[in-house]
């Protein structure tokens, strides 16, 4: 029961910090390119997607929600993995 109510509290977690990092976009955006603007928008919906995902997986149980393990893949291929180097590659170091 503890496992289930820690996911449960993992996933609200997470549709939280969507809910922060879209507010953020939303808010300084202008200051940002139209490309870096538009993946991560994209990306954004793609995490909401898997929150849900992972939300109705908690409710009826596993039943093949595996989607959002792509976009959460770090190893270089997911959706997470993209915007640290589009970010990387934007920073400017003088």
């Amino acid at each position: 029961m503890y496992a289930k109510i820690l996911r449960l509290r993992i996933v609200n977690i997470a549709g939280a910090a969507i809910y922060e990092g879209r507010h953020l976009l939303r808010r300084n955006g202008i200051f940002l390119s139209s490309s870096v603007t538009r993946a991560f928008r994209e990306a954004f919906d793609h995490l909401s997607a898997a929150q849900v995902e992972r939300y109705l997986a908690f409710q009826h149980g596993d039943r093949g929600y595996e989607e959002s393990i792509g976009v959460l893949d770090t190893a270089g291929t997911g959706e997470i993995a993209t915007l640290q180097n589009l970010v990387r590659s934007t920073i400017r170091r003088d």
